[in-house]
């Protein structure tokens, strides 16, 4: 999930390649060994890799691969949008549409060099990508991810999420500080409602902030709206270029502040870069599993991943199946 705001954003983009594997035994992300290519992070793509840890290599099972490279997909994708924060493959078009949608502005680029862009840099865009198959919780998670944000004025940022596997939203949570994962109570764009609802379904939202509202509770966010909720530190304070942990959540109800790295040195994006591949950041998180589930989160921004989030707790009612998203 993703959004961008005030003034002229930064676009977004994620291009990937999705490996998922499964076994009974712990899921952590890793790259496919052995194929290097699959995985060209040096050209600017996005490698998001579910990958288990069995006892050998044999053991393994690949249910699918995606790369978003070209301009169609295999893989079980929703998304959704308004505007420029509709999700889409900026590849030449295809013969036929996949469920994933091709970006009708800009110039495209070529068959095999193309990413998923999340949102463009005009502002007050909100949108999602989702994988929409179940992936059992007690195999644990670890995900890697590139993100690019560029050519802009800093904002807002963008999300990854896990939802309960039985959700299927139909649009975003709310613009602007919310990142298109938590409730908004909106004051500033008229054409908008009032109380906007967070992301059906989430079970939790870590925010890539590169202005700084989603580590606090102004505009209706967390306690803002649900008293039950423990108040973020921060009170009203931006926290740019950094990341935070919300929890679940549903309408204006819940998605209440977890934890927040600070403010990373290398920060979130890059405003001066005109092409995405100068502009790559790398996000590893992992969920562990078991009695005492836990959520990490890792940020390589060019001289190897660095803990921004050291692993706490999951959110109470860790569901027996999710799906995630962007």
């Amino acid at each position: 999930m993703l959004t961008a705001t005030c003034g002229i954003a930064s676009p977004l983009y994620s291009t990937q390649v999705l490996v998922l594997y499964q076994t009974g035994q712990e899921t952590i992300a890793s790259l496919p060994q052995g194929d290097p290519e699959s995985c060209n992070l040096a050209s600017g793509f996005i490698c998001l890799v579910l990958a288990a840890r069995p006892t050998s290599v044999s053991a393994q099972t690949v249910l699918f691969q995606e790369t978003f490279r070209d301009s169609a997909t295999i893989a079980p994708f929703i998304s959704g949008g308004l505007g420029g924060g509709r999700p889409c493959l900026t590849a030449n078009s295809p013969t036929s549409q996949t469920t994933l949608p091709n970006c009708l502005t800009g110039s495209p680029d070529p068959s095999g060099s193309g990413a998923l862009r999340l949102t463009t840099n005009d502002p007050n865009e909100r949108g999602f990508v989702i994988y929409n198959l179940p992936i059992q919780s007690q195999f644990g998670l670890s995900i890697s991810f590139d993100f690019f944000a560029y050519n802009g004025t800093g904002a807002d940022g963008l999300t990854f999420f896990l939802l309960n596997a039985n959700a299927n939203p139909t649009q975003a949570g709310s613009f602007g500080g919310s990142l298109g994962y938590a409730q908004r109570i909106n004051t500033i764009v008229p054409t908008e409602p009032v109380n906007q609802p967070g992301l059906l379904g989430g079970y939790v939202g870590i925010g890539f902030d590169e202005f700084g509202n989603f580590a606090n509770d102004a505009e209706g966010r967390g306690s803002g709206s649900d008293s039950t909720c423990v108040p973020s530190p921060f009170g009203n304070q931006l926290v740019p270029d950094s990341v935070t942990v919300r929890g679940s959540g549903s309408g204006q109800t819940g998605y209440c502040y977890i934890a927040n790295s600070g403010t990373l040195a290398a920060g979130i994006d890059n405003n001066t870069a005109t092409t995405r591949t100068t502009a790559r950041r790398t996000a590893r998180i992992t969920l562990t599993p078991g009695a005492a589930p836990t959520i990490r989160v890792e940020v390589d921004s060019g001289s190897g991943f660095q803990t921004v989030i050291a692993a706490l707790p999951a959110p109470p009612g860790f569901p027996d199946a999710f799906k995630f998203g962007f």
